[in-house]
């Protein structure tokens, strides 16, 4: 199990979503899945994602999920976020 927190417009996935509140879901997850893989169970495409956090790394959608993780998303209308100040984790 993780959980997903999702911002901007992914906040519309998750029902009963409210403004001022944490929007996130628990998902289950399968041997090997990654980032990019729960993306596309949440329907979520790369290109409109701007920044994604895995356990408050700055990551690439690659990088494999485990039990107990936390997956932030934010979606391309979020992207004053200034990558340069954050490194890039890809494994």
């Amino acid at each position: 199990m993780i959980t997903v927190f999702l911002y901007g417009k992914f906040r519309d996935k998750v029902a009963g979503s409210a403004v001022g509140k944490e929007c996130f879901l628990e998902m289950e997850i399968n041997e090997g899945d990654t980032i990019a893989s729960v993306m596309e169970r949440l329907d979520i495409a790369p290109d409109d994602v701007a920044h994604i956090f895995l356990n408050y790394q700055y990551s690439t959608a690659n990088r494999k999920l485990h039990h107990g993780d936390r997956l932030a998303i934010f979606p391309i209308e979020m992207s004053v976020l200034y990558r340069q100040y954050f490194v890039k984790y890809n494994d």
